[in-house]
């Protein structure tokens, strides 16, 4: 893989991270706008999302270890 590969997919993968956190800012919010106010509905909703961007993160570690052969 090159390094204008190996950019895009740290781009594909910081997106999809960031993308991760907007979710998670209106999920913890109700149909009204309103903030859940639920600890155990907040540590659920946080917990996935922490889940889903170490995925993304180690997508980059592996992108990474491809491009030098590793």
């Amino acid at each position: 893989m090159n390094t204008k590969e190996l950019s895009h997919l740290y781009y594909r993968a910081t997106s999809r991270a960031v993308e991760e956190i907007v979710v998670l800012y209106e999920d913890l919010h109700d149909n009204k706008g309103e903030p859940l106010t639920d600890p155990d509905k907040v540590t659920t909703l946080t917990q996935a999302c922490v889940q889903r961007i170490r995925y993304e993160l180690e997508l980059v570690k592996s992108s990474v270890a491809e491009h030098n052969g590793l």
